[in-house]
């Protein structure tokens, strides 16, 4: 997360800017819903296509057995 006044790096569940002292907006902290949502997109992203791909090795592997 960035402080929207300094652009200082600040911690996810900052209150206020640890540089210039700025307040952080509620809008602008990182909250769990979009975490979860997040890590769910992430999941989607990385577990499907593996999953297709051990699919697809799997019904090739036992083809060629045939």
């Amino acid at each position: 997360m960035k402080c929207n006044n300094c652009g200082a790096n600040l911690p996810n569940n900052s209150q206020f800017c640890s540089v210039c002292g700025a307040k952080v907006d509620s809008e602008t902290r990182w909250d769990e819903k979009e975490e979860k949502s997040f890590l769910k997109f992430i999941k989607k992203i990385i577990f499907l296509p593996i999953t297709v791909l051990n699919l697809i090795w799997i019904l090739l592997h036992f083809q060629d057995k045939a």
